[in-house]
């Protein structure tokens, strides 16, 4: 039997083609167009996922004119190797200055993706796509920054969105409201595919609530953030979304240069854990019927 493919060499297996429609039709092809089809294959694999530390990053849409927000995450996520590969090579050039920034507006935006007047990206950071949204912005020449960042690196994933003063507001809030797209499908995804992910994260932020001694205000802060999903999602017993919000905004992070000794700070995290293991205790993670 001749192959399928060129019509001309002998079959030697068997292989499997992705149709337009989604359908795959069986050919029996030579070696060469099996391994032709195999390379297409991945081609078109490719130009749909791209890999991250914690998951997959999948992009649904018009892949050849995708929008500014998606553009950016494929150019900052599949550019990165090349890039550093480049940086030995090349003469190092002057950094471009930096532009004026002025912090854009949330208002409007929907109240379950704030915390106070910053977006919460706590979606993103759990199925592990934060860093390449983030990369994205700044391909754009935006940034985002955490209303604290003085205290802890990017505390419960809260952001302000800083946009350039040559960016036009109305420009710089179609991008945010294409990263908050993305956090809802990424939130989406938690509560469907990555279901797994998310019910540990929850449990093990509501286990350590109910029976911690000692609990820093950063760390109370980032539990609350993952927790906050959960109630968002009214999947939590005994909680509400607003009850979380006004205990994140009344944290108060210590600084570096706070001079208390470890003995104070070991009896106000000791205090604040009571706070937590009283607020919590009778708390659960409503699970079945939510997926």
């Amino acid at each position: 039997m001749k192959c399928e493919i060129c019509k001309k060499a002998d079959a030697k297996k068997a292989i499997e083609r992705e149709l337009e429609d989604g359908s795959t039709q069986e050919l029996y092809v030579c070696e060469k167009c099996a391994a032709q089809e195999d390379v297409e294959a991945q081609k078109k694999h490719a130009a749909r996922t791209w890999k991250s530390q914690r998951g997959m990053l999948t992009i649904s849409g018009d892949l050849e004119n995708p929008p500014p927000f998606i553009g950016a995450i494929i150019d900052a996520v599949t550019g990165m190797v090349g890039e550093i590969n480049k940086m030995e090579s090349r003469p190092s050039k002057p950094s471009k200055p930096k532009l004026p920034m002025k912090e854009l507006s949330t208002k409007g935006v929907n109240s379950k993706l704030l915390v106070g007047d910053g977006l919460h990206l706590e979606g993103l950071f759990l199925i592990g796509e934060l860093e390449a949204s983030l990369r994205a912005l700044h391909a754009l020449d935006m940034d985002a920054v955490a209303p604290d960042a003085l205290v802890i690196k990017n505390p419960g994933h809260v952001y302000k969105i800083l946009y350039p003063s040559t960016m036009t507001q109305v420009k710089a809030r179609s991008i945010m409201r294409a990263l908050l797209k993305q956090e809802l499908n990424a939130r989406s995804r938690l509560t469907a595919d990555m279901a797994l992910v998310f019910n540990d994260s929850v449990s093990r932020a509501l286990a350590i609530l109910k029976n911690c001694r000692l609990l820093s205000a950063v760390e109370f802060y980032d539990m609350l953030s993952t927790l906050r999903l959960a109630a968002a999602n009214d999947m939590l017993e005994g909680m509400q979304l607003e009850l979380i919000d006004e205990m994140m905004s009344s944290l108060e992070f210590e600084r570096p240069d706070d001079d208390a000794d470890a003995a104070l700070r070991d009896e106000i995290d000791a205090k604040r854990a009571d706070v937590a293991r009283e607020a919590f205790g009778n708390v659960y993670f409503k699970v079945e019927g939510n997926y």
